[in-house]
């Protein structure tokens, strides 16, 4: 494996991870009681399985 696909591996885990834990901060903060805060979409699960 060259050193630009071990970047770009590198690079596109990393904003997956990024992308993955926004949708996150965003799903939780739409409700505004503590009591109930709705399940992470399936979409925002899928991000993390992009390598």
């Amino acid at each position: 494996m060259s050193i630009k696909n071990k970047v770009l591996t590198s690079v596109m885990k990393i904003v997956s991870i990024e992308a993955k834990s926004i949708a996150k901060l965003n799903v939780n903060s739409v409700c505004a009681g503590p009591l109930h805060q709705p399940k992470v979409p399936e979409c925002a699960n899928k991000l993390r399985k992009v390598i």
